[in-house]
């Protein structure tokens, strides 16, 4: 391994520890409230040698939602593998956004903080446009099964594939939103079997797709 191949790993070491560095802190305190103060010293660095990494905290907040969106879209990619048509795709994509914000919750709520709102200091950063790309990557593989089913008329021809993708991404959001809820009144779930609300979102979400109707 040559001087700058070393060197460049090194750099490339460096930054993911200060991502995971600044995971901790932001899942711990949130990112309206952690500083880059605390996340140098969470990762052992001097604030100097932070800034070289990273401008702002908003700049981390985007490394940590590529960070997310690349992690959903490898359990998009596995879920669909041995799945016969388009149709089928979809709907094992919708368990694995499911099962992506059960079993990595502060990751999926990085996702929907980065989905509601604009961080402007670095909207045009390296770090934010990535994110972009990674979102974007994401719902298009959504948007590619719902083209298979229709060219294989497991989904409904006259559907638009950007439409509907955009449109299935949202209600999923909606529904794991509401099964997150609790009463105030009594700090129960609302939902309280969610297996069977999940599953009957499923259902009627394949129903609105499915060409055999």
């Amino acid at each position: 391994m040559g001087t700058t191949e070393r060197r460049e790993r090194e750099k490339e070491q460096r930054r993911n520890e200060i991502i995971n560095s600044a995971e901790k802190v932001f899942f711990m305190k949130g990112i309206e409230n952690a500083t880059m103060d605390e996340i140098a010293e969470e990762a052992e660095l001097s604030k100097g040698t932070l800034y070289l990494y990273f401008k702002s905290k908003e700049e981390l907040f985007h490394a940590i939602c590529s960070r997310a969106g690349k992690k959903l879209l490898g359990m998009f990619e596995e879920s669909i593998k041995y799945k016969k048509n388009g149709l089928l795709k979809v709907k094992s994509i919708g368990q694995a956004f499911y099962d992506f914000s059960q079993g990595y919750p502060e990751y999926y709520d990085v996702i929907k903080r980065a989905d509601s709102m604009k961080i402007c200091d670095c909207e045009n950063s390296h770090e934010a446009k990535k994110a972009k790309e990674q979102g974007e990557e994401t719902l298009g593989l959504l948007k590619k099964c719902v083209i298979e089913g229709i060219n294989d008329r497991s989904i409904r021809s006259e559907l638009d594939p950007e439409i509907t993708s955009i449109m299935l991404y949202g209600m999923s959001k909606g529904v794991i939103q509401i099964m997150n809820e609790v009463m105030p009144e009594t700090g129960m779930p609302l939902i309280q079997d969610k297996k069977l609300f999940i599953e009957s979102f499923f259902e009627f979400a394949g129903y609105g797709l499915n060409n055999q109707k």
